[in-house]
């Protein structure tokens, strides 16, 4: 009997290691091989990437589409570039493990999301103009952004240890950070024509951090549990609840509505 049920876990076993092997960075693992080399990627229509990979991907704003993938010779191959829907899916066919640096670099007329959902690195090189922008990492990738992103709204969210570094203005932000991972964010809050204030909305769940003291607006909101840290420049109305041992420090002289629950603390710095 335990001879039977040793050889039935044997071949589940085996049954999964086949399964994954044609998945997304499935076995068997490669090794690079060879010198690096680029390949152009015909691809265009899309508005949004996932880099679901160790890899880096540098992005441009342009006003044509262009895909080229650097890698040594035997991973052209495994680093795929499919579009879904009209979002840029970047992964590899196997886990890759010694290789030469892999950069995919995009050219895009739009970018509307960035989502990093290995332990990449996503960079935007130039200045990007968009109506909303939502930049998410969960896991312990990472997000730059080299230059300003004009939005009427951006959203920032991390899962996991991830970090976002932000370089922007808009009128609506948003910052949540679920986990260790960290947001920083620079540039201002750009007030509209409509006379609506500047806003931004932080909500910190574990021991994650949002930095933004170098992102001055009118009005802010926060949610902090657990240990989390915010900082933020506020002129005009600051207000939320902490639970837990976190803290919000600001800047600024703004009206405040503040509840808190447990040990946390609300701090006014110069």
């Amino acid at each position: 009997m335990k001879s039977n049920l040793i050889n039935a876990a044997l071949i589940v076993a085996v049954l999964v290691i086949t399964s994954t092997s044609c998945k997304k960075d499935g076995w068997p693992c490669k090794n690079g091989d060879g010198s690096v080399q680029t390949e152009m990627r015909s691809i265009t229509g899309f508005t949004q990437i996932e880099n679901e990979t160790d890899v880096e991907v540098i992005i441009t704003q342009g006003t044509e589409y262009e895909v080229k993938v650097q890698a040594q010779q035997n991973l052209l191959d495994e680093v795929m570039t499919e579009i879904k829907g009209d979002e840029l899916q970047i992964y590899t066919k196997h886990c890759i493990n010694k290789h030469e640096p892999i950069v995919v670099y995009v050219t895009m007329p739009a970018l509307t999301k960035v989502e990093v959902s290995g332990s990449g690195i996503v960079t935007t090189t130039n200045e990007f103009n968009a109506t909303t922008m939502s930049l998410v990492v969960s896991g312990s990738g990472v997000f730059n952004a080299n230059d300003s992103i004009y939005t009427d709204a951006v959203d920032l969210t991390i899962s996991g240890s991830g970090v976002i570094n932000y370089l922007g203005e808009s009128r609506n932000a948003s910052a949540v950070v679920a986990g260790s991972g960290l947001i920083t964010m620079l540039g201002k809050g750009n007030a509209s024509d409509t006379g609506k204030p500047t806003n931004l909305d932080l909500t910190i769940s574990g021991s994650g951090a949002v930095q933004a003291y170098d992102y001055p607006v009118e009005e802010c909101h926060f949610t902090i549990s657990g240990s989390g840290l915010g900082q933020v420049n506020v002129s005009t109305l600051l207000s939320g609840t902490i639970s837990g041992s976190g803290s919000l420090m600001y800047k600024g002289n703004p009206a405040l509505n503040v509840t808190i629950g447990g040990s946390g603390s609300v701090i006014h710095v110069d």
